[in-house]
């Protein structure tokens, strides 16, 4: 545990946040003792001014600091409904000749997620996977290693995969499981902090958005959802986590009728 004077955590919170947008305050002290300690005793900081003052100026420590606070928790299916969902909402979208649909998995963490949409679609058969263009952009560059690799611990892939999953997508590696081909080499992965915006990636047909906005503030999250909902494409969806409240984005998105925490362009803003 690092033991830090509490002058200026407000300032270290503060700093914390405009720059990726991390909302924590005061009380999460016990967080940044227990996951800064190694950082903080190297470079011999004695207050959170000292840590507000390195991360502002010192890219190298400011990298170190985010990725020691990023929470990178996932797994393979999480919330499965949606999954069970997923394949009759991916052939809703509009037609694109030509093109794969491109998704966007946002706060990717270390890759389940957009592997658990490959997998569904592959699973219900309408869909192949080569008709994806998968997405996953996370601020973790830790995290998009792992994603990259493909390479999961035994731990890691029973959350989520039964026997008969692990057999059709995985394959037996050192040090656990890799997803197989031809899923492994379909996905891109992106470091992005989603408080700069999403600029850069090609227009999305389906932009899963889940268990992320959690850690930022209501500003924020629309912000967010905004540059989502604009970059959308006609007949595209949105999928937001179980816990997001919905009525802060519905001058936005239009909660699809029949898919819970799913929303899409509404109807008088499509052209």
């Amino acid at each position: 545990m690092c033991a830090l004077r509490d002058t200026g955590i407000e300032v270290f919170c503060k700093v914390l946040e405009a720059s990726c947008g991390l909302a924590y305050s005061a009380e999460k002290a016990y967080l940044f003792e227990a996951r800064l300690a190694e950082i903080v005793s190297r470079q011999g900081m004695t207050s959170y001014l000292d840590l507000a003052e390195h991360f502002g100026r010192d890219v190298a420590v400011r990298r170190e600091v985010i990725e020691a606070l990023v929470t990178s928790e996932t797994y393979f299916f999480r919330d499965e409904g949606i999954f069970h969902a997923l394949p009759d909402l991916v052939s809703r979208l509009g037609p694109t000749p030509g093109a794969p649909a491109v998704v966007w998995s946002l706060g990717c963490a270390t890759g389940q997620e957009l592997w658990s949409i490959l997998f569904a679609l592959a699973e219900d058969g309408r869909v192949p996977p080569t008709a994806l263009w998968p997405i996953g952009v996370d601020i973790s560059t830790r995290a998009l290693a792992r994603a990259r690799s493909a390479v999961y611990s035994d731990f890691e892939v029973q959350r989520g995969l039964d026997e008969a999953r692990r057999r059709r997508f995985l394959e037996p590696t050192d040090g656990g499981w890799r997803v197989a081909q031809p899923w492994r080499e379909l996905p891109r992965w992106v470091q992005g902090n989603l408080r700069d915006g999403l600029g850069e990636l090609p227009r999305p047909d389906v932009v899963f958005c889940r268990n992320v906005l959690i850690y930022f503030e209501d500003d924020l999250k629309r912000a967010i959802i905004r540059c989502v909902a604009d970059r959308l494409a006609p007949g595209g969806f949105v999928v937001l986590g179980n816990t997001e409240n919905l009525l802060l984005f519905a001058d936005l998105l239009a909660p699809d009728p029949e898919v819970s925490h799913v929303m899409r362009i509404p109807a008088s803003r499509r052209a």
